[in-house]
C-alpha cells in the first residue's frame, strides 16, 4: 500500500505478478503534488532541437517560502508525515501561474472539451520525466519535470537524463537509477510480463526492431542510446492518453522486486 501527496490510499488484492505489474501505477510525490510554492521563477526548456542541454534554470534559488497543505499539516503535526521540505526535491519544478497563486480547498470549476469527461481527472496524477508547460495562453513547450535537464546529441540517438536531487516516491523511497534499471531490465526485458518491450525503448529500424540501450552512470543519472536517430523521444516521453500513465523509464523497484 502507498499514500500519496494528497493524502489518498491504494491496495491491490489478488491477481497474477504479470496482471498485478502491469496495472500497478506508481504516484511520485514531486513538487507539483506535494507542495505550493510563493515564487515569481519559471524554468522552461531550451527550444534547441539540434542537440545541447535541456530542462530548469532554477538551481535550487527561490524567492519565498514553502507552504504546507492544511489537510497535511495535522499529519505533519503527528509526526505521520515529514515536513513539506522533506518531501519534494531540493530543487522542485515551479509552476508559474495563468492567472493567480491557487488557494486551498474549494471547489474546482473546470472545462473539458471531448465526448465526455471520464478521463479528465486522470490528467491530474500523472507525472512524466518531461511534461508540456503553457506559460501563457500563446506559448507551449516542453520542461523538465521528474528530471531536472535532459541533453542529447546531435543526432538524437543519445540521451542523457538526470533525476531531480531528492525526488522521491508517495511512500518516501527515494527515486534513483536503479528504478530506472529495474524498468529497463525486469520488466521490459522479462517476456512474462512484457512480450514486447516499451514503445519508447523498442524502435524500428528498417525491417528490425532495435531495443535501446540504458545505463546508470550514478545515482541520479542515466544514459539511453538508440540504434538510429529518435528526435521524438521528448515528445513522447510527455504525451498522455485517455488514462493514467505511470513514469515512462521509471518503476519502484524497493515495492516491485518483492512481487518479481
Amino acid at each position: 500500500m502507498l499514500v500519496n501527496g494528497s493524502g489518498l490510499k491504494e491496495s491491490v488484492k489478488g491477481g497474477s505478478r504479470r496482471d498485478f505489474l502491469r496495472k500497478m501505477a506508481f504516484g511520485v510525490a514531486a513538487a507539483t503534488g506535494a507542495s505550493s510554492l510563493q515564487t515569481s521563477a519559471t524554468a522552461f526548456a531550451s527550444s534547441d532541437a539540434h542537440g545541447g542541454r535541456h530542462g530548469s534554470s532554477l538551481a535550487g534559488s527561490f524567492q519565498g517560502a514553502f507552504k504546507e497543505a492544511p489537510m497535511l499539516a495535522d499529519l505533519v503535526k503527528a509526526g505521520k508525515l515529514p515536513s513539506v521540505d522533506q518531501r519534494i526535491p531540493s530543487n522542485p519544478r515551479v509552476i508559474k501561474p495563468l492567472e493567480a497563486v491557487g488557494k486551498y480547498g474549494g471547489t474546482w470549476h473546470r472545462a473539458y472539451r471531448g465526448p465526455s469527461d471520464r478521463v479528465g481527472p486522470s490528467k491530474l496524477v500523472e507525472e512524466m520525466l518531461i511534461d508540456w508547460d503553457a506559460p501563457d495562453t500563446k506559448t507551449i513547450g516542453l520542461v523538465a519535470n521528474l528530471v531536472e535537464k535532459w541533453e542529447q546529441n546531435a543526432d538524437a540517438s543519445e540521451y542523457v537524463f538526470t533525476l531531480r536531487q531528492g525526488l522521491k516516491w508517495s511512500d518516501g523511497a527515494p527515486v534513483t537509477t536503479d528504478d530506472v534499471m529495474f524498468w529497463y531490465e525486469d520488466i521490459n526485458q522479462n517476456k512474462d510480463i512484457r512480450p514486447n518491450a516499451d514503445p519508447l525503448i523498442r524502435q524500428k529500424v528498417g525491417a528490425e526492431y532495435k531495443l535501446a540501450t540504458i545505463v546508470a552512470v550514478d545515482a541520479t543519472t542515466f544514459k539511453v542510446t538508440y540504434a538510429a536517430p529518435n528526435p521524438l523521444l521528448p515528445i513522447a516521453i510527455a504525451k498522455t492518453g485517455g488514462f493514467p500513465n505511470p513514469p515512462a523509464f521509471l518503476a519502484p523497484s524497493h515495492y516491485l522486486k518483492k512481487f518479481h
